[in-house]
Parts: C-alpha cells; sequence; structure tokens
C-alpha cells in the first residue's frame, strides 16, 4: 500500500513539474515572439522618420535649386519654407528619439511637432485671407481667433509636460483633445482653401490638398 502511494504521489509530482515547464517555456516564447514584434515596429518608425526628414529636405533643396520657390507675399513664402524646415527637423528628432529611447529627443520632437503645426495652419491661413481679401473679412477673422487659441492650447499644455518631463507618457484627455484639434483644423483651413479656388487652380491644387 505504502509503494502504491508513494508511486502515486511521484507521478503526480512529475506530471507538475512538466507542467510548470511546459508552461514556462511557453510564456518566454511568446515574450521573446513580443520583444522581436516591438523591436520591428521601432525599426519601422525609425526608418519612417527618417524617410520623411530627407523628403522634406530634398523637396526644400529641389525648390531653392530649380527656382520655384512660391512668389507670394514676403511672409506666405517665409512661413512655407519654416514649414518645411519644422518638418524635417520634428522628423529627424523623432527618429532619434525612437532610436535612442532618450527623453530629451522626444521632447524636442514636441516642440518641433507645434512648432511645423503653427508653420503650416498659419501658412494656410495667409493664402485664404489673401484669396478673400476683399470678399469676405468675417470668415477670415473667425478663423484666426480658432487658428490662434488653438495653438497657444496647444503651446501651454505640451509645454507644461516637456517642463515636467511627462512627454514620454501618455497625455490627459484635455491633452489629446487639444492635439486632435490641430490636424482637425488643418482641414478646415484646406477645405476652405480648396473651395475658395478657380476652377482651373482647383486642378493643380488637388494633389497638394490630398
Amino acid at each position: 500500500g505504502k509503494h502504491g502511494r508513494n508511486g502515486k504521489r511521484g507521478n503526480r509530482r512529475h506530471r507538475q513539474r512538466l507542467i510548470f515547464a511546459v508552461t514556462c517555456h511557453h510564456n518566454c516564447s511568446r515574450k521573446r515572439a513580443t520583444t522581436g514584434v516591438d523591436a520591428a515596429v521601432d525599426d519601422m518608425a525609425v526608418a519612417g522618420y527618417a524617410l520623411s526628414a530627407a523628403v522634406h529636405l530634398i523637396f526644400l533643396a529641389f525648390l531653392a535649386w530649380t527656382g520655384r520657390m512660391p512668389r507670394c507675399s514676403p511672409l506666405s513664402s517665409g512661413l512655407f519654407i519654416g514649414a518645411l524646415l519644422t518638418s524635417a527637423l520634428w522628423a529627424a528628432a523623432q527618429a532619434l528619439g525612437q532610436s535612442a529611447g532618450d527623453p530629451a529627443w522626444l521632447a524636442t520632437a514636441a516642440l518641433f511637432d507645434l512648432a511645423r503645426y503653427a508653420m503650416w495652419l498659419t501658412f494656410l491661413y495667409t493664402l485664404i485671407g489673401a484669396m478673400r481679401e476683399g470678399d469676405s473679412p468675417r470668415a477670415p477673422s473667425a478663423m484666426r481667433w480658432v487658428l490662434v487659441a488653438t495653438l497657444v492650447a496647444a503651446v501651454l499644455l505640451q509645454g507644461v509636460r516637456v517642463a515636467a518631463g511627462a512627454i514620454v507618457h501618455p497625455g490627459s484627455r484635455l491633452v489629446l483633445l487639444v492635439l486632435l484639434a490641430l490636424p482637425l483644423l488643418g482641414l478646415l483651413l484646406l477645405e476652405q482653401l480648396f473651395r475658395n479656388l478657380g476652377e482651373d487652380p482647383r486642378w493643380f491644387a488637388k494633389p497638394v490638398c490630398i
């Protein structure tokens, strides 16, 4: 009887050890797979940001080399060049932050992100204002206040996060709402720009707006 009970206990312990070993192997394999996927996603993100920085700089150099810079007002031309430069700097800082995992680069990228949005949105606003100068002054004025309020709110909220060293963590709902308002405001300005163009210029503006 004792030998039979000892044998059953031994078999039970053997099964428990076997189950424990299989579980540990499965968990370790899953962690290695997850780590490999995360590394691949990070590499793709770094490559994408680096490509974006290169494309913006190449496009700016192409315009300067061929003499095809926008020949509108000095303010609009400066905003366009500044938008391309800040977009390239934002993408480069994001690539460095993703590859090195350095919060300082991510904070720099967040500031350049606000700068590029400010440049692009203000550039679009100046184009709309130039087209509607003698047409409907109230609409550009209303857009201006919405633009200024959104940018000021974004700068203040992101500035606080950068100063507190919390830029690597997800922001609050208010921060996400304000940051989401920036691209939505860009879409609104693009729609206004496209609507106020004539029939012939619309065909040339379609690729840019898309």
